[in-house]
């Protein structure tokens, strides 16, 4: 499997070469040296790349998590980065240390796992917030690969632990894309979604206006639930059985959530 991968050292005449690299390190982790802009770095510096990647991230993602995993000059990239970078301003400075290779920057740039959310849950649930993302761990035990192990490199490769890591925008294109996912219509992992969804956007104080084609379940009961949530009612009318998708402004729950920025809307988990 390893002879699917290939890589080889491509080397970084000046800065403006991997521009897009540089600012991604400097962005994640990496401190950026104040003469940086004036500088230029050093001939010598080569980095590490897969040439074949756009083939690599057309495999099956399980294959993908696979092949990673066995491929020790790619693992070894992902979990460890060795390389520095070499540079000078009037003079030779202190080598940077990126916190990321270049092998995880080309897999986090492709943003196949960056929206891939490790959160707990039931098959269900994940099917419903990871697209076509889904993970074959009876496979890869087969190798013996355990779910510790898959967990770590999907997080190496840009995955998130929970919603709180996620942007606004990607959380909304989450919920608006489940009606098509939600087969049963149920409506208890899309409750927990929801729950989670509105949570970290409170955490994140986020003003994103809050779009108004995101679809929910509806379904008119005459509960106390109802009345007992009321301005909750978008949260409720989700975890409602045998409802139907439809696509639908609400306009309660968009005025309420600008209103109060999520504040009483949160207050159903009580």
């Amino acid at each position: 499997m390893n002879r699917l991968s290939k890589t080889e050292p491509i080397g970084i005449l000046t800065r403006w070469n991997e521009s897009a690299y540089f600012d991604f390190i400097f962005q994640n982790g990496t401190s950026k040296p104040d003469d940086w802009d004036r500088g230029n770095v050093s001939r010598g510096n080569a980095f590490l790349r897969v040439t074949n990647i756009e083939q690599l991230l057309a495999l099956p993602v399980t294959r993908l998590v696979l092949l990673i995993l066995k491929d020790e000059v790619i693992r070894q990239k992902l979990e460890n980065n060795n390389e520095r970078i070499e540079w000078f301003y009037s003079r030779q400075r202190p080598a940077i240390s990126p916190a990321f290779s270049y092998i995880r920057y080309q897999f986090i740039a492709s943003g196949l796992f960056t929206r891939y959310l490790l959160e707990e849950g039931g098959e269900e649930f994940n099917r419903l917030i990871n697209d076509d993302l889904q993970i074959d761990y009876a496979f890869l035990d087969q190798f013996g690969i355990n779910r510790a192990e898959v967990r770590s490199i999907l997080i190496r490769l840009g995955a998130k632990e929970s919603f709180d890591e996620l942007l606004p925008e990607a959380i909304y294109s989450i919920l608006r894309a489940i009606p098509g996912k939600d087969r049963e219509q149920r409506g208890r992992s899309t409750q927990t979604i929801y729950k989670l969804a509105l949570d970290s956007l409170e955490k994140q104080n986020s003003k994103f206006p809050v779009p108004s084609d995101i679809p929910f379940l509806q379904k008119r009961v005459q509960t106390k639930a109802i009345s007992r949530w009321r301005k909750s009612i978008t949260l409720t009318i989700v975890s409602c059985p045998g409802a139907s998708w439809t696509p639908c402004r609400c306009s309660i729950f968009r005025k309420e959530a600008e209103k109060t920025r999520w504040k009483n809307i949160l207050e159903l988990k009580a």
